[in-house]
């Protein structure tokens, strides 16, 4: 569904469904932003010194931010709330540097 949301607003979308390939599409192509509920590829996008915004979905706010830029937890995970997190990391991080 956030995958359709996303798609149909204009923006290009990549999925991976294990480390191995997180670790390939971040090393081979060119991503704007991280939209991710795995702690893991988070971890993997710091170690790759990575700069691109890292939202994370958590089903748990305890959790904290976990390195990403922002956490939307269930409450916040609405269809429009979401949208407007990936819109506001884009414009805020378009004129940082990446790797």
């Amino acid at each position: 569904m956030k995958k359709f949301m996303l798609e149909t607003r204009g923006y290009v979308v990549l999925t991976a469904k294990t480390d191995e390939q997180t670790a390939n599409l971040l090393k081979h192509n060119h991503v704007d932003l991280i939209l991710t509920c795995v702690p893991n590829v988070i971890r993997e996008a710091k170690s790759m010194e990575l700069t691109m915004p890292i939202v994370f979905l958590s089903g748990y706010a305890e959790l904290g931010t976990a390195g990403a830029d922002a956490v939307l937890t269930p409450e916040s995970q609405s269809p429009v709330e979401m949208l407007a997190a990936v819109k506001v990391l884009l414009h805020h991080f378009k004129d940082r540097p990446s790797h």
